[in-house]
């Protein structure tokens, strides 16, 4: 009697989508509360509180309607029927399976002890022992776990304080701590029109454009390091090249970079940039499918298409499409966004509430710190560190591959079912050019559009365009499944964004996203001053660039295609071994981009969050959606708000502002309607 009274106690102990929507109501109703006190702004009615009071408001209407369904469902279940529950764990209490808890707990204790010790013993130190205390965790025999995780600790010691100068923390090994001499070239300079072809062929120009391919290859497929990073990190080197050298250097990186941050998100479910955060379940699914060669395949070959693409118009219709970008003011800018939030709504259209959820505690994550139009230091409680926001790559590291690691220690069969040898990468790209000529076609061109406008980049495109796809695809319901329709057209969006964020960046001097931003300036260092003048004055320089944009694309698919084969060997790793390195990464990539012990913090927190969320059925991919335009939104909201003196009618009346207000309008309604026909096509439950 008393093994069924705590078995009943168990399953009434279990938590549900009612106990979820109950803790985001009272989440929702606290932040509310604790907005009252934020000030207003002098002589304007939007204060900071109207942004994250929004927010809060739409996921308590959110939550409340999570829990009249969950009461429905449960009302309509059959007698003693209980929901499926999540690989790993209990059936009974939906808790971690009994022998798996010590994995779980090890990798959870294990992430906090680093980060609260890292900095009093060292990096070295610190991380040996968690790879050790990992796989002895995994499994992994004591005698193959020490000298493995020795290696990978050097290892990944070597590639990111030497090479990339990353200040990791030496601790107790100061005493014999080694810091990398400065690099240095000779600067030579070439402004010939006539010579544009020949100043690419200059051997130093091909080999920083190879050396700089290699370096984008290893940044993207790194968790954690971005295309914009490996941009920054190549701005000293480019203090000792020429023009056309330094260029072509973050040209390639940045290309490369993109491309690469899609194998380790088709090989283990971990995005390497926030561009391949949009299709990275996609591309894993395919994986498990045993298709990993054809979603790698399509990364590489389709963003090749996509930045070839790009780079055509941006050579003819640069000005032309510049002026087009400049006209857009902060109207037009809030329905783009307001639209590309719509994406949350495409990627989950299997279940739209827990995936709308999800993005509204996004936006809320996202309104954290002083990024705000009033600079008020919005949920900080103090801490200095929250001052400067939620930083979005340790959230997207957390989410999609600490959880990962969680998932696969709480189930290690699961995970381990992925485990064949990728083929030929380019075996059946024909045929797929053949089948989805259009979604290729329209993928690079809402790439190019949405990099010619400032502010947006590749990360938004990859989101829209995959989002469109699922939208518009005559098979809608494989999506999430493995299908390669919204990889072929994300892929080829990803990069030629690339190009385009040139567009108003040498035409006008703006940059097009975070990466043009950081060129512009080794523009004005290289007497390349972006403007309409540029391509009188620098005309042989600039044509280098085009020419580089082109070479750089054609040199993925060589450099692309070997990067992949290494890449594939993990796959043959045994999982308990490589789980634990792949978290030193993923600890080591969020420490790097802004040198901060918190970020680790971050890190921890946000992979229990996705764990937990992702095992009781919520996608985490809206919430990264949700923090990487929130404060574009509010932004361009108040902004306007103030041009339009509290008139609503001002957001529609220009022309483009009110075609995208319809165009969203019209998306809405026609989701609606679709969700509509599916629920009455299902009939009652």
């Amino acid at each position: 009697p008393s093994r069924s009274r705590k078995g009943n106690w168990r399953r009434a102990m279990r938590i549900h989508d009612g106990h979820i929507g109950g803790a985001l109501l009272a989440l929702s109703l606290l932040v509310l509360w604790h907005i009252q006190g934020f000030p207003d702004m002098p002589g304007q009615a939007h204060g900071p509180a109207l942004f994250p009071g929004l927010a809060a408001f739409g996921l308590a209407v959110s939550s409340v309607l999570l829990i009249i369904q969950h009461r429905r469902q449960a009302r309509l279940a059959p007698p003693g029927g209980q929901p499926a529950t999540a690989p790993g764990l209990d059936e009974a209490s939906g808790a971690v399976a009994p022998a798996n808890r010590l994995a779980v707990a090890v990798t959870i204790v294990g992430l906090f002890a680093y980060w609260l010790l890292v900095d009093r013993i060292g990096f070295l130190v610190a991380a040996s022992a968690l790879l050790v205390a990992l796989m002895s965790a995994y499994r992994v025999r004591l005698a193959l776990a020490v000298p493995i995780s020795l290696v990978a600790a050097l290892l990944v010691h070597t590639a990111f304080f030497k090479l990339l100068k990353v200040p990791l923390p030496w601790g107790v090994l100061a005493p014999v701590a080694w810091y990398p001499p400065s690099p240095h070239h000779e600067v030579a300079a070439m402004n010939a029109f006539i010579t544009a072809l020949g100043m690419v062929a200059d051997p130093q120009v091909l080999g920083v454009m190879f050396a700089s391919a290699l370096f984008g290859l290893f940044v993207g497929a790194v968790p954690g390091l971005t295309a914009t990073m490996a941009t920054a990190l190549l701005v000293p080197i480019t203090f000792f090249l020429p023009p056309v050298a330094a260029i072509a250097a973050m040209v390639t990186a940045t290309a490369m970079a993109i491309f690469a941050g899609d194998i380790p998100g088709a090989l283990v479910r971990i995005p390497g940039t926030p561009a391949s955060a949009a299709y990275t379940d996609e591309s894993y699914a395919m994986t498990r499918k045993g298709q990993a060669e054809t979603a790698l395949g399509i990364g590489l070959v389709f963003s090749v298409i996509g930045g070839l693409f790009g780079t055509a118009v941006l050579i003819v219709a640069a000005p032309a499409l510049a002026e087009a970008a400049l006209s857009f003011s902060s109207f037009e800018y809030f329905w783009l966004v307001v639209l590309g939030l719509t994406c949350a709504v495409f990627i989950t259209a299997d279940r739209p509430l827990k995936g709308f959820i999800m993005l509204l505690l996004g936006l809320l994550l996202g309104s954290v710190g002083l990024e705000n139009p009033a600079a008020h230091p919005r949920f900080t409680f103090g801490n200095a560190d929250l001052t400067g926001g939620l930083s979005l790559v340790p959230a997207m590291i957390g989410l999609f591959a600490v959880s990962e690691i969680l998932r696969f220690a709480a189930d290690p069969v699961s995970i381990a079912e992925v485990n064949r040898q990728v083929g030929s990468v380019f075996r059946g790209m024909g045929g797929l050019m053949r089948r989805y000529p259009a979604q290729t076609l329209r993928g690079s061109m809402l790439g190019t559009v949405i990099g010619a406008l400032p502010g947006a980049g590749a990360d938004i495109a990859a989101w829209m365009s995959y989002a469109m796809s699922r939208k518009l695809s005559r098979e809608p319901e494989k999506f999430g499944t493995g299908h390669p329709e919204g990889l072929v057209e994300a892929g080829a969006a990803n990069n030629s964004a690339l190009a385009g964020a040139w567009i108003p960046a040498l035409v006008f001097g703006i940059p097009g996203d975070s990466i043009t931003a950081i060129v512009i300036g080794v523009l004005y260092m290289k007497n390349m001053n972006p403007g309409p003048t540029i391509f009188m004055n620098n005309a042989a320089s600039i044509y280098a660039v085009f020419i580089v944009f082109v070479l750089a694309n054609l040199l993925m698919l060589p450099l692309g295609w070997l990067c992949i084969k290494a890449g594939a060997r993990i796959l043959k790793v045994p999982r308990n071994i490589l789980m634990p390195i792949i978290l030193l990464f993923c600890v080591v990539g969020a420490f790097a981009i802004n040198n901060a012990r918190f970020d680790v913090l971050l890190l921890i927190l946000f992979g229990l969050l996705g764990w937990f969320m992702e095992s009781r059925g919520f996608p985490v991919a809206p919430t990264i959606l949700g923090m990487l335009l929130g404060t574009m939104l509010e932004e361009h909201f108040i902004r306007s708000m103030i041009k339009a003196e509290g008139n609503w009618l001002v957001f529609v009346e220009r022309p483009i502002a009110g075609g995208l207000a319809l165009f969203t309008a019209v998306v809405w309604a026609g989701s609606a309607w679709y969700a509509w026909r599916r629920r009455r096509a299902r009939g009652p439950a």
